[in-house]
């Protein structure tokens, strides 16, 4: 049984088959004839490969039999097409930050991770001894209240001071005042007495006052040498002074007795003598405001002294306040600040710490790098920023170049010069393993449209880079311009054009200007056939469309399907 469309070609169905079935049947028809099309096509491509190299054969054959024949040279086509230049090299992974966990204080060690097991943020690596810890953070609390109290009682000490040296300096201008008002009323009532006699009495009056001011303050040392902490030296030295001073007041009084006058001059020796007297106390009022203003000042100093005792005692503070704050923050123990693996543990269970030595060290695992070298060819191709691609225990991840060294060093027995590089991966995950070898490739360039040949067909000399070709059946040495490379072919930007025979290598007795005859590389020719069999299924399809659609017409046996569904519904 079969149905016509509009066309008038049939399409065969079976009597107990659906049209469904029928489309089903029709589309693996079609995709027998896709791939029957493919093996064709390589049939054809593998019996031309054969065919050339039988032609090469009878060539060489020919050549062996007749010296006069050319020599055969082998060639390939320069050809354009898509050039990755890259840079591969392989490394250990490594972490690109270590955190290291120190000692607080010395305090004895409980319990402690080990070296290799992998954390995460937040997990526990050390706890300190129970006992241990609350005595050391007792002391700690005690030492953080004294300087906060020293502090307070320093700065208090200290506005006392200013206080007191602001009084001493008042007290200074005063009595200097004073001082200078009743040595201009001594001088008066000195002026208006005509007794010399008088006159020397007031004097003496005055010096004997201030004698026995001399010998009451001495005996005020005297008195209250313990609470003053003086030796026994000291007391003797201060009655030294009192008998010494009790002396001139003798001797003074003495001399007055010698004296006489007139009752006038008696009196005017009397106003003088208690005008000198209160001029001398104000003059020892002086005396000691001054000692203490300067004495103050000492104990302030200068204006940065003054800052310098402020800022010290705050350092003080804070300096007390942070190791406080430090000691109290283990009460827990140590966490890790983020995910890693410890790399590093320099105590046991048992150990007393020691103060600001590093305990752990914890190598990051959320920032994990690849340390390598690149040759100095290679130096202006790496750039920092470019991406690469990093293998490592059959998976694969995404990196970033993070750094490029500036220096070269010598490496190796032979001193190649090497500089220094690293990735960086930018996703880290948990299956990495520090310690691996991984293998890093870098695309550091990339053109769609790029003239190439194979690197071994790439010569230098003093006067540049060049290759070999084959022009008109004469070997040419021509010097060419090239671009960005790969691990296999490098482009040509200038020197030769698309579809140029380069000789792959010299043949012995071949050199410039020999006569030869080019012989194609089949190897690249199947390599080629392999990109192809390769390319992506929407360029295959569409080839396999153009070949079904001259070969069997099975587009047109859809559409039969098709009306036959379609006749078969309006039945």
């Amino acid at each position: 049984m079969s149905r016509v469309n509009k066309k008038g070609e049939g399409i065969p169905l079976h009597q107990n088959e659906t049209v469904e079935e029928t489309l089903e049947r029709v589309k693996k028809e079609r995709e027998k004839s896709t791939k029957r099309s493919k093996r064709i096509k390589m049939i054809i491509g593998i019996a031309a490969a054969a065919l050339v190299l039988l032609i090469l054969l009878i060539v060489l054959i020919i050549a062996i039999v007749s010296k006069n024949m050319p020599t055969t040279v082998p060639t390939v086509t320069a050809q354009k097409g898509l050039l990755e230049a890259n840079v591969t090299v392989t490394g250990v992974l490594e972490s690109g930050r270590n955190v290291n966990y120190y000692a607080p204080e010395s305090i004895v060690v409980g319990e402690v991770v080990e070296t290799g097991t992998v954390v995460s943020k937040g997990d526990t690596l050390l706890v300190f001894d129970e006992e241990d810890y609350a005595a050391v953070l007792k002391e700690y609390e005690l030492e953080h209240k004294i300087a906060t109290n020293e502090q307070k009682s320093t700065l208090q000490t200290y506005n006392e001071n200013k206080a007191d040296l602001a009084t001493a300096k008042a007290n200074v201008s005063k009595y200097q005042k004073l001082k200078d008002a009743q040595q201009n009323t001594v001088n008066h009532l000195t002026a208006t007495i005509t007794d010399a006699n008088a006159i020397r009495a007031a004097e003496i009056e005055k010096e004997i006052y201030e004698c026995e001011r001399k010998i009451r303050e001495f005996q005020y040392y005297v008195d209250n040498a313990e609470e003053l902490g003086m030796g026994k030296e000291g007391v003797e030295t201060y009655l030294k002074y009192i008998r010494s001073e009790s002396e001139r007041i003798s001797e003074l009084n003495f001399e007055l007795s010698q004296l006489s006058g007139s009752v006038q001059a008696i009196e005017q020796q009397k106003a003088l003598s208690d005008a000198q007297k209160l001029l001398a106390d104000y003059e020892g009022e002086l005396e000691s405001a001054k000692a203490e203003k300067e004495s103050l000042e000492k104990i302030i100093g200068n204006e940065y002294d003054e800052e310098n005792i402020l800022l010290s005692n705050e350092l003080s503070a804070i300096r007390a306040e942070k190791s406080y704050q430090s000691v109290l923050a283990c009460k827990d123990g140590l966490k890790a600040e983020g995910a890693g693996v410890v790399s590093a543990v320099s105590v046991v269970p048992g150990d007393k710490s020691v103060a600001g030595t590093t305990m752990i060290t914890v190598s990051s695992l959320e920032e994990v790098v690849i340390n390598f070298t690149i040759s100095k060819n290679e130096l202006d191709d790496l750039k920092v920023g470019q991406k690469a691609e990093v293998s490592c225990m059959d998976s694969i991840y995404e990196g970033t170049v993070t750094h490029v060294g500036s220096m070269a060093v010598a490496t190796g027995n032979n001193g190649a010069l090497a500089i220094s590089a690293q990735v960086r991966i930018d996703n880290p995950d948990e299956n990495l393993c520090l310690g691996l070898t991984a293998k890093v490739n870098i695309n550091t360039a990339t053109k769609d449209d790029a003239l190439m040949i194979p690197l071994e067909t790439l010569y230098t000399d003093a006067e540049g880079d060049f290759i070999y070709i084959v022009e008109n059946g004469i070997v040419v040495k021509r010097y060419v311009t090239v671009g960005i490379e790969s691990a296999t072919h490098i482009e040509i930007l200038d020197g030769i054009e698309e579809g140029t025979s380069v000789m792959t290598s010299l043949t012995v007795g071949v050199e410039e200007g020999s006569a030869v005859i080019a012989m194609p590389d089949v190897t690249q020719m199947m390599l080629q056939m392999e990109n192809m069999e390769a390319l992506p299924e929407e360029v295959q399809e569409g080839e396999s469309t153009e070949a079904g659609s001259e070969s069997d017409g099975s587009d047109e046996a859809t559409e039969n399907a098709e009306e036959a569904s379609s006749e078969k519904s309006q039945e």
